[in-house]
């Protein structure tokens, strides 16, 4: 690779000639086309490729002190449909190896990249085709799938074609400060992800609590309504009510007393901003939670709630200070 800043070890083409293939590039005679290619269209050449033999990089390295062909190799273990996304990006197809020998010049088959930046640890290609198709088929891909590790996969690949990637790097004086901060970042990296999912609301419990506002209008409205259902109605919204109650009470307040402020207020996005000890727009005060995180609580709690009266019994492991 052609290093730019020795300091930090790092190298970078601007229109470049990228070739691309699934398979170890091993022939001599191979890499001297490429190389001849390259040459003859005054472009650095990038080459991609899961494996590269020493007799191919020992060719290309006397190449580049020889001053020809300024070349960047990128030997990555890749699946197919990762080559096939960064060909794609270029402009090009994942090529067999034996298709250089096949064809009057290899430049056919070369693609092309607006920049090529690469590191000690990682290489970014920036391609100059439009991939709004691929992006598109991907995206239809992720709707169908059924396992979290399939779409967590998708969503990076999009993410790449999109350029729209980053890096976050987490550190610490020690494995366990490194591992909360992990943990911290992979919550916040989900939060994030529920919330362009489907949306944002109050936070705090106060979205919970305006809620349960219209199980209110509702008893009024039937005065006939069975008991039965009128006690599960009360379980219901006391049950939505307590979040708001149990931060007051944890910050020293009458947990009470701060529910039954808020629910005074007409507009929605009113909360009980607990650090501060006042009564905020919870928008304005950055207090929010993903629509997706407050629905799944509900629905998961009321599917436990649902299994208990089916079962009518509840395991408990008992506290030390009961036996």
């Amino acid at each position: 690779m052609c290093i730019r800043d020795r300091d930090k070890l790092t190298s970078e083409l601007n229109d470049c000639a990228v070739f691309i293939t699934a398979e170890p590039l091993v022939s001599v005679d191979t890499t001297v086309s490429l190389l001849s290619a390259a040459l003859k269209l005054k472009k650095p050449l990038v080459i991609i490729c899961p494996e590269v033999s020493p007799e191919a990089m020992q060719t290309i390295l006397l190449n580049h002190k020889q001053g020809a062909v300024k070349t960047i190799v990128c030997a990555v273990q890749q699946s197919q449909e990762m080559f096939g996304d960064v060909a794609i990006a270029c402009n090009c197809n994942v090529e067999a190896v034996d298709s250089v020998d096949r064809v009057a010049s290899a430049e056919v088959l070369f693609g092309s990249a607006t920049r090529v930046t690469q590191s000690m640890d990682s290489t970014v290609v920036s391609g100059a085709a439009d991939t709004t198709h691929r992006r598109n088929l991907l995206q239809n891909k992720l709707e169908r799938c059924m396992t979290e590790d399939e779409r967590e996969v998708l969503r990076e690949r999009i993410s790449k074609l999109a350029r729209t990637f980053a890096v976050i790097r987490v550190g610490g004086r020690s494995s366990v400060e490194v591992s909360e901060a992990k943990d911290r970042v992979i919550d916040a990296l989900n939060a994030s992800r529920n919330a362009l999912a489907e949306g944002i609301v109050a936070g705090g419990g106060a979205a919970l609590l305006h809620a349960t506002k219209r199980l209110d209008i509702m008893m009024q409205e039937d005065e006939d309504m069975e008991q039965d259902r009128r006690m599960g109605i009360l379980i219901v919204r006391n049950a939505a009510r307590l979040p708001m109650r149990l931060i007051g009470d944890n910050a020293g307040e009458e947990g009470a007393v701060i529910v039954s402020n808020v629910s005074e207020y007409d507009d929605t996005a009113m909360g009980y901003d607990a650090q501060n000890n006042k009564y905020v727009n919870m928008f304005d005060a950055g207090i929010i939670d993903p629509v997706k995180v407050v629905s799944s609580c509900v629905m998961d709690a009321a599917s436990v709630a649902g299994l208990m009266i089916t079962t009518c019994l509840l395991y408990t492991s008992p506290s030390p200070r009961d036996s």
